[in-house]
């Protein structure tokens, strides 16, 4: 197996190509980058953005570059002696006319080959829907659409499709006949029998009416169909005529409905059925990616599914030219583990990280074959020390008094996941109580249970859940998820002494205590299970990352993935802990700062974290702020917009994205008013994406860009700036802290692409803006070519120009040397906590790593505003005095310090006013001698 040293998170875009991603090779092997940690490479739906909706996993997405653009990138990651992580999507695929296995069964429903690809319910309870698949792509309801004229019946060379805008649904090979046969009788009316084209259009008629079931044959059969249909319209103009005249009899004319109920008669005979697409969230039958109807899930528990569709990545595995792959959502899947047991066995030592967000206390499921997580649950711990936890009283009292808002964040994620429960996903959950339902009715003691009984029970038990998900397999859940459910069980009740019925009967099957008679009632149980488990990921993304991480606002830098505000912070022994289990379970999983899924920028957090040391300062420049801006509000239906809660939401946003530098201030202010509309959407408590509140939306971006116009009667602005500027100030050396201890503790450092200089991103789209590599080429060059020969006034620069984020390189391109020469002590070296003392010992963060004769103690401070004045660094005895570490047993004497070259000698302590004299963190190394 290939360990990185470090990865870099690249993300591909019709902009930014194979070819481009090439060029920026040579630079990240200086940065000490040794693997390529690529976004989906996989054909997607057309002008994708972001590579997740794909439409092929066997074809290289001709939009990123062309096969030998991809081949020519492997073959140089190769030659700069990298490797490559690739995204990989197991879970869904677009539902896109792309999709061409699933445009195949839209066609020939059972007969398709990939029939049972899909999670698709075909026998659904709702009886328009048996034998079809919603297609929810319709922009106002059907028949708008239709008296409108706005689906179309239309011919190409893929044969006939029904349109609407972009979309092309095919038609059911079964209904080329019907219009076949009108357009044969008005041809021949018009030709001489006989003829070759007369010929043709009989060969069509005949192959129609004798299609073989078998897939393949069949396949032959229509695809001569459709070429001979394709030559005959286009060279034969009186048969084009008479398709055109059908087309346009079924077609209509808008506000003309004559031939509106031949058009409503070939739709209803189609294997999918059209409807306005808010109407998925009440009416659905197959399961999405979350709430997106543009993505469908596939059944990766079938082995033709898996193999199929992993034919193209297991062959670059097996080549050498994938080194490890990144499973993108493994809770959406029906069965995790047994999922990565057969990848596993397939792929087999490739370096393999899933996409899973841990709960407090949780850890992955122990029999997974995988190296660990993306790093989000070390993005939490090392943001969590950055934090004052000892201020969170005065920080819940502010929060309420400048907002209003009394509700903790428990309550706020239960809101959240029953609001997307009822609203977002009301027809998935629906479709589970109907299972459920089924198993009840087999039951004696529950076949009593009404369909809201038992919805009722199953919202509830969803609401409270712990975890994103339990991991129950056939056999049944294990200690801790059976623990789980029992928790989210007794908090359904609400307070009640007993159960209702209908949650007993709940707690029996979702504890495999139910004793059933047959296969069949077995299969029915097991399969509700592992449904059920797979909506409460989904309830709780939604109700949890994309609901009340934008309501509950106390301090924003806590509100990410994988964090829970819950927590204000986290005490340093818990982060020693956290390092020592990881170092023990998974220290090969990524250390991830930002992905391309943060809520926002790293150093965005990083500056939001000095807020928890100042509630009193914070408090008191809110409220004159939020005075300053009163009148600025628009007013919304008689009442100012936006709320205090969204409004001090804003002025954290502001505060943590600020850009250093004036000049890029103008296109701040757009970035913003984006910002507010997703905020907003997200939040759903003013606008929402199924119900958009476009007067909210408005007031709000007029709220956000009259406060940051620049003018000398913007009273707001010279208040607000000298605060923000103090915020930056301090924030840099959390985000320097920040990034020794991603590439210094156990597990594999991540860099998101761009982030070696301040990463002031907000959430996607905003963080997936070009990144300069130009910028960053050059700037490594002059900071590699400078340390060689003048280090300390290398160092001394880049802390008078610490705004432009070099000295962030610098300690990336420094710290990842120093990896890239002790890799077996990084990868697999002991983790050892060290003890501070002095004064100023609660701000330091030191740890070493050890392995055999080889050392290295990181010294990392933190809190910074009660170390040094405004404009000021933490750095020398006058800050830190006599505050020291001491070295643990066994400790070697020399050292070498890795960003100042400095070396030194120590006899059982080091003191912090030697190590941090000249630069703002240190990491230490162990040598023979001085």
């Amino acid at each position: 197996m290939r360990i990185p040293v470090a990865v870099y998170r690249i993300q591909f875009t019709p902009t930014f190509s194979f070819r481009e991603a090439k060029k920026i090779l040579p630079y990240l092997k200086e940065l000490g980058v040794s693997n390529l940690y690529a976004s989906p490479v996989f054909l997607a739906a057309k002008g994708s953005v972001h590579g997740y909706d794909i439409a092929d996993l066997n074809r290289i997405n001709p939009e990123l570059g062309t096969e030998a653009d991809f081949s020519k990138l492997t073959s140089a990651i190769q030659k700069n002696n990298m490797g490559l992580i690739q995204d990989f999507v197991p879970n869904h695929m677009a539902y896109d006319q792309r999709n061409a296995m699933l445009m195949d069964v839209l066609e020939n429903g059972e007969s398709s080959r990939y029939f049972r690809f899909f999670d698709i319910e075909w026998n659904h309870p709702v009886e328009g829907l048996k034998g079809k698949v919603l297609a929810p792509f319709l922009g106002k309801p059907y028949e708008e659409c239709s008296q409108d004229r706005d689906i179309r019946l239309k011919l190409d060379t893929q044969g006939f499709g029904i349109t609407y805008g972009d979309l092309r649904l095919p038609l059911r090979i079964d209904s080329y006949a019907k219009i076949l046969e009108h357009v044969t009788v008005r041809y021949f009316w018009v030709v001489k029998k006989g003829s070759p084209s007369q010929t043709r259009l009989s060969e069509v008629l005949r192959i129609l009416n004798r299609l073989p079931r078998q897939a393949s044959s069949r396949e032959k059969n229509i695809r001569r169909i459709k070429e001979i249909l394709w030559r005959l319209y286009s060279s034969d103009r009186s048969i084009r005529n008479r398709i055109d005249e059908m087309l346009a009899e079924l077609n209509g004319i808008k506000g003309d409905r004559s031939g509106f109920n031949s058009m409503d008669r070939l739709l209803s005979e189609q294997f999918f059925c059209l409807s306005y697409w808010k109407d998925a969230a009440q009416e659905i039958n197959y399961r999405r990616f979350f709430s997106i109807n543009g993505l469908i899930a596939l059944r990766q528990e079938k082995t033709q599914v898996f193999q199929h569709v992993h034919r193209l990545i297991l062959s670059l595995c097996k080549k050498g030219i994938v080194n490890g792959l990144r499973l993108d959502h493994i809770d959406g899947l029906y069965d995790p583990s047994r999922y990565l047991a057969k990848l596993r066995k397939k792929a087999g030592d490739v370096y393999i990280i899933v996409e899973k967000i841990l709960g407090k206390e949780e850890s992955l499921p122990a029999g997974w074959p995988v190296q660990g997580t993306t790093g989000y649950e070390f993005a939490a711990a090392v943001n969590g020390i950055l934090c004052r936890t000892d201020n969170r009283e005065r920080f819940d009292q502010l929060y309420k008094r400048l907002t209003g808002c009394k509700k903790t964040f428990e309550k706020s994620v239960q809101d959240g996941k029953r609001l997307v429960l009822e609203n977002e996903i009301s027809g998935d959950v629906d479709n589970l109580v109907h299972l459920l339902q089924n198993i009840a009715d087999a039951d004696r003691r529950a076949r009593s249970l009404t369909f809201k009984e038992l919805r009722d029970a199953v919202l509830a038990t969803i609401a409270h859940f712990p975890v994103y998900r339990t991991y129950a397999g056939p056999e049944g859940p294990n200690i801790q998820d059976r623990r789980r459910i029992r928790t989210a069980l007794s908090q359904a009740r609400g307070g009640r002494t007993h159960p209702s019925a209908a949650l007993s009967f709940l707690r029996r099957i979702l504890l495999f205590s139910v004793k059933v008679r047959n296969y069949d009632q077995t299969a029915a149980r097991t399969d509700f299970v592992m449904r059920f488990q797979q909506i409460t990921s989904t309830a709780m993304a939604k109700g949890f990352e994309d609901t009340a991480l934008y309501n509950y606002n106390r301090l924003l830098s806590l509100n990410d993935v994988g964090s829970s505000p819950s927590n204000f912070g986290i005490d340093l022994a818990d982060f020693h802990r956290f390092n020592e289990s990881r170092r023990n379970l998974h220290t090969l999983g990524l250390n991830a700062t930002a992905t391309h899924d943060s809520k926002r920028g790293e150093d965005v957090r990083a500056r939001l974290n000095v807020l928890s040391e100042i509630p009193e300062e914070w408090g008191r420049q809110v409220s004159t702020w939020m005075h300053l801006n009163s009148r600025k509000k628009p007013h919304v239906r008689g009442k100012p917009f936006p709320p205090r809660n969204e409004e001090y939401h804003l002025y954290q946003t502001i505060i943590g994205a600020l850009p250093f530098y004036e000049e890029e201030w103008a296109g701040f202010c757009e970035r913003i008013k984006g910002y507010t509309v997703k905020a907003l959407r997200e939040g759903k408590v003013y606008s929402s994406w199924l119900e958009p509140d476009e007067e909210c939306e408005a007031a709000f971006k007029t709220f956000a860009e009259r406060i940051l116009r620049p003018s000398k009667d913007n009273v707001f602005l010279k208040e607000f700036i000298p605060f923000q500027k103090m915020v930056a100030h301090y924030g840099v050396f959390n985000s320097l802290t920040q990034t020794l201890l991603k590439i210094t503790a156990p597990g594999i450092p991540d860099f998101y692409q761009g982030a070696e200089l301040w990463d002031l991103n907000l959430v996607d789209p905003d963080n997936r803006r070009p990144v300069d590599f130009e910028k960053r080429k050059a700037l490594l060059r002059e900071i590699l070519d400078k340390a060689k020969v003048y280090p300390m006034a290398l160092i001394e620069s880049l802390l008078k120009t610490k705004e432009n984020g070099k000295i962030n390189l610098f300690l990336i391109a420094k710290a990842l040397l120093a990896r890239s020469l002790r890799t077996r002590l990084f990868e697999q070296g002991a983790y050892q906590p060290v003890r501070a003392g002095g004064a100023r010992k609660d701000h330091l963060v030191a740890f070493a790593r050890i392995w055999r004769t080889q050392w290295v103690l990181v010294i990392a401070p933190r809190f910074f505003v009660a170390l040094a004045g405004e404009r000021e660094y933490p750095l020398g005895k006058g800050v830190w005095g006599t505050t020291y570490v001491d070295l643990p047993d066994g400790a070697p004497r020399y050292w070498r310090e890795a960003f100042t070259g400095r070396r030194l000698e120590a006899d059982g302590r080091i003191f912090a006013s030697e190590v941090l004299k000249d630069f703002p963190v240190s990491l230490l190394l162990n040598e023979e001698k001085i």
